[in-house]
């Protein structure tokens, strides 16, 4: 029984034709992929426009619907809002007036004391810094609070800012010390400079009565501020007169929700009745589009089962008739040109034979590689040994030396093997080329001679 590979070319030529059978089958296929695609995307952006149409009526609906009522609304909200603030302006009117009738006398003690130590500096010519807290911290600390306000601020100014400048500057180490003596000698004519203009020209004394007044106002800010803090945060309101003001808030704020919940029970009327009578409105202008659409999608769709069916059972045919022979690796077009080519130059008498060239060749062309990769490998390792010559001898001395050894062999008839030997270094590939075809050209006979 002869079988595919008893055959020469002309059923390698069939197989050809069947590849080229199946490649369009192929290309038959791809088409009608991209025209079902085209097809999907047309009919979604036909359901986009229908989705948009529908939110745009939906939109223009509500607005002339909820318009009346979004009126409602905002009247009520602006009307609980205003009744809100209108009590918080009573509770803050309540609690002034409680902040005021508990602290009255020792906020005009306070005042007194500031107007005498305005005239004090007035008197003595001294700058009014000279009556502060933070003045006697720096320069005549005797409280804690004072003492701890003096290390704060000799901190920051010696330690914080002098390295932070230190840090931001691109400057050399030596540039760097001096910044930092620098900073610290500004601030130290500074502190020098406060302490001289604050001094008292006629009583040196007075700094110390100063000291204690600023301290005893010092301790009476703190009480006020404490009585002030303690009136803000008493959560008893009942002595601030609000009771009217809450039945209002109540009262606006029940106007605000019934508003509120009729807004919201005709959008869901809305919803319920008229939005779906919206939808199919346009959905009923759209469906002579749509149907065509389908219809069409349809139509593309059987005509894709169809090319893939054609497909596979072109391949299958391939497979079943010609793979189980060659091999489903050798079904392509090139594979198949190389055959023939082989039983063409005469290498083989028929697709068997034709088969084990191929192997053959594809197994040598490895073989090939891994001598050529060598080869590479050796001339890179000794690709310096054929430029050796003495250290001492100069180019002049190499190249008479060269000649003389050349003209030597010239003169011994080795003139020949010189230029074949140097041809073949200059190009090893064409010598290993025409290895691989005397290997090639051998074993085709051997074939012959088996025949």
């Amino acid at each position: 029984m002869t079988t595919i590979l008893d055959g020469s070319i002309a059923e390698l030529e069939e197989i050809k034709e069947a590849l080229n059978e199946r490649d369009s089958r192929h290309a038959e296929l791809d088409v009608a992929r991209d025209e079902l695609k085209a097809k999907d995307r047309e009919i979604s952006k036909e359901y986009k426009k229908i989705e948009d149409s529908i939110k745009e009526i939906k939109k223009a609906k509500v607005k002339e619907i909820s318009l009346p009522v979004d009126k409602e609304v905002s009247e009520a909200e602006r009307e609980w809002k205003n009744s809100i603030r209108l009590r918080e302006n009573k509770k803050n009117e309540e609690i002034n007036r409680r902040i005021t009738e508990r602290t009255g006398d020792k906020q005009d003690e306070y005042d007194k004391t500031q107007r005498e130590l305005r005239s004090y500096l007035k008197k003595y010519r001294m700058p009014s810094f000279c009556a502060t807290p933070f003045y006697f911290s720096l320069y005549r600390p005797k409280t804690a609070h004072g003492l701890l306000t003096f290390i704060i601020t000799a901190a920051i100014c010696l330690l914080a800012i002098p390295i932070l400048v230190i840090c931001l500057a691109s400057v050399t180490p030596v540039a760097k010390v001096f910044i930092y003596i620098g900073i610290v000698l500004i601030f130290a004519l500074i502190y020098a400079a406060g302490y001289t203009l604050s001094q008292p020209r006629r009583n040196k004394k007075i700094l110390d009565e100063i000291a204690d007044v600023v301290e005893d106002n010092r301790k009476l800010k703190v009480e006020i501020k404490k009585i002030q803090k303690g009136i803000i945060n008493d959560p008893d309101e009942s002595g601030y007169g609000l009771e009217e003001f809450d039945s209002e808030i109540v009262r606006n704020k029940g106007i605000y929700d019934n508003a509120v919940a009729k807004r919201e029970a005709m959008l869901e009327r809305f919803e319920k009745e008229e939005e779906p009578e919206i939808r199919d409105e346009v959905e009923q202008a759209h469906a002579e589009v749509m149907d065509e659409l389908i219809v069409e999608r349809d139509d593309l769709q059987k005509n894709y089962d169809e090319k893939a069916e054609d497909y596979e059972a072109a391949d299958a045919f391939l497979q079943k008739t010609y793979g189980v022979y060659i091999g489903n690796n050798n079904l392509n077009e090139r594979k198949i040109n190389e055959l023939i080519e082989i039983i063409r130059q005469g290498k083989a008498k028929n697709v068997y034979s034709a088969l084990e060239v191929q192997k053959e060749g594809a197994s040598l062309k490895g073989v090939l590689g891994e001598m050529m990769d060598k080869f590479s490998a050796d001339e890179d390792e000794d690709g310096e040994a054929f430029d050796e010559r003495p250290e001492d001898q100069s180019d002049s001395e190499f190249l008479e030396e060269e000649n003389r050894v050349t003209s030597d062999s010239a003169l011994n008839g080795e003139g020949s093997d010189v230029e074949e030997n140097k041809s073949s270094a200059e190009d090893p590939e064409a010598d290993l080329s025409g290895m691989l075809d005397e290997m090639m050209s051998e074993f085709s006979l051997g074939d012959e001679k088996e025949e």
